[in-house]
């Protein structure tokens, strides 16, 4: 048994509660969302009903669809992208950057058929990568909430670590205690606690490769002023890049079709599951043709063969075992954040963890409220009303905010240009509405009101895909559609989630202690809600 000195304890303690409470409403932000992310391409197919019923993946397909890119768009052929249908992407899709008006344009060209290439068809939604920014960027300026979302790392890292040490000497006792019963209180902290003991090796995981992943860039430019005098930015440059430099030489030359460029590819690394081709100079006797995917099997499964796009020979291979150690680094960081190292089943136990998490920081900040009420007396100070308020609403915006973005996805009609804007404005409506509504309102009101629209809002999802795409769970079973099926499914389950929470904020404003800012004012019935 480890024993700690009551002033140590108490250090601890207020480290946990204040670097949990300052990184908590953030936290459950990157959780929630990158607990969908991690079916990111199973969401793109849900969210585009156009990419449900796509034919098989073939060759000639994607020739087209560069062919077509290249004539139609010749600016492309500096640096183009092409995405292979596959397990990871529904449909094939070109994708580039060009300038207009002195500004960098993205844009992309997508083949509506397997059969044939029909004309031009910009990416009809946005919805998944709206959801992975939040993971990173909580919905700020990309730069500033990247950095900011690094630093919030650190902080819970701060907050892993003295809770660990503070619950260290009961840890197995809290391991195998949860105690169901009428007192909520004790059945939050249990399971709080629970949840934190047995993903805290994900959570240590976590905040150590969110860090680096987010804020790395400020370490180096630290250690660039500190240690090398400026001068390692240059080689800084020379390691992190991902291609390869090579001059224009401003020759035309016939490339290679895609058939031979893959199978070049799955040559120089036997079983690769390409999934994207990258083409630099396209046409050009210098060009550079770059086949991306996956090794089966490597835990850093991250392949890059390097050709030239004329002759096919290899200039370059970065595959397991053959890797310069920053890209042997920083594939080791995403394989573990994304949990790119397994199949479906560990893409289950990440989403499961990362809901776990979501309520691990919810909780802690309900605990801290219910742990300071003041027991005699019916109003409670301003500053527990203020955070209960920011504790309802951060949290239940986020969730309404995505599950309204995702409504607007299916609803919104095919002619209507920009969804993605549209699924933007949805979600900072549903977000900043909610919050805004918890500050209106009293706690527990703002609480049961918001799970009553996050369960509406849920199970709204898989009843407006199936009036308006006619695919409803029966049907998507049926034809295998999963991604389709496991998406309505899981909506429709955590719809009724929220709908079980707002049943249970119902019991305790109504049957719980009076003196709470989780109680109503008075004992009226909650059916006045």
């Amino acid at each position: 048994m480890i024993a700690l000195g009551s002033k140590t304890l108490k250090l601890y303690t207020l480290v946990h509660t204040w670097s949990g409470l300052l990184a908590g409403f953030a936290l459950f932000i990157a959780f929630y969302a990158g607990a969908i992310t991690m079916f990111h391409d199973e969401l793109q197919q849900w969210a585009d009903p156009g990419l449900r019923h796509v034919g098989a993946a073939s060759v000639e397909q994607a020739q087209q669809l560069l062919d077509d890119v290249v004539t139609r768009y010749p600016a492309s052929r500096g640096n183009l992208t092409l995405m292979l249908q596959g397990e990871e992407t529904a449909r094939s899709y070109a994708w580039w950057f060009e300038t207009v008006d002195g500004r960098s344009s993205f844009r992309n060209l997508t083949a509506p058929g397997a059969a044939s290439f029909d004309g031009e068809h910009q990416a009809r939604t946005g919805l998944p990568d709206l959801i992975y920014r939040l993971h990173y960027t909580l919905g700020l300026p990309a730069t500033f909430g990247l950095y900011l979302m690094g630093f919030i790392c650190v902080i819970y890292g701060l907050a892993l670590i003295s809770g660990l040490i503070i619950h260290l000497p009961q840890l197995f006792g809290d391991l195998f205690s949860l105690r169901i019963g009428k007192n909520l209180k004790r059945l939050w902290q249990d399971a709080h606690n629970v949840i934190g003991v047995l993903s805290l090796p994900f959570h240590l995981m976590y905040a150590f490769t969110g860090a680096l992943l987010c804020i790395a860039l400020l370490f180096f430019a630290a250690f660039n002023f500190l240690v090398f005098d400026g001068k390692g930015e240059a080689a800084m440059r020379r390691v992190t890049a991902f291609s390869i430099p090579r001059e224009s030489a401003n020759q035309p030359a016939t490339m290679l079709p895609v058939s031979a460029l893959l199978a070049r590819a799955d040559a120089a690394v036997p079983g690769l599951q390409a999934t994207r081709l990258r083409l630099e100079r396209y046409g050009d006797s210098s060009a550079l043709a770059i086949v991306q995917g996956r090794a089966p099997g490597a835990f850093i499964a991250d392949v890059m063969v390097f050709m030239d796009a004329g002759s096919g020979r290899i200039v370059k291979l970065r595959k397991p075992g053959e890797r310069e150690p920053y890209w042997a680094a920083e594939g080791g960081l995403t394989a573990f954040h994304y949990g790119q190292y397994g199949g479906a089943v560990l893409k289950f136990v990440y989403f499961g963890l990362g809901l776990a998490g979501s309520f691990l920081f919810y909780s802690g900040n309900l605990l801290w409220l219910e742990s300071r009420r003041k027991r005699r007396q019916p109003q409670q100070p301003r500053h527990h009303r203020v955070l209960a308020r920011f504790a309802v609403g951060l949290p239940l915006g986020c969730v309404l905010g995505i599950a309204l973005a995702a409504v607007v996805t299916l609803s919104l009609p095919e002619s209507l240009a920009d969804h993605v804007s549209w699924e933007w404005r949805a979600y900072y409506a549903g977000f900043f509405g909610a919050l805004l509504w918890a500050l209106a309102r009293p706690p527990i009101r703002a609480a049961i009101e918001l799970l009553w629209a996050c369960a509406i809002a849920m199970i709204a999802l898989p009843v407006i895909d199936a009036l308006i795409t006619g695919d409803h769970l029966l049907r998507s079973a049926l034809q295998r559609q999963w991604p389709v099926f496991g998406t309505d499914l899981v909506a429709l389950l955590m719809g009724l989630g929220f709908a079980a929470m707002a049943r249970a904020a119902q019991r305790r404003a109504r049957d719980g202690e009076p003196n709470s800012v989780w109680a109503l004012p008075t004992k009226t019935a909650i059916t006045e809600l």
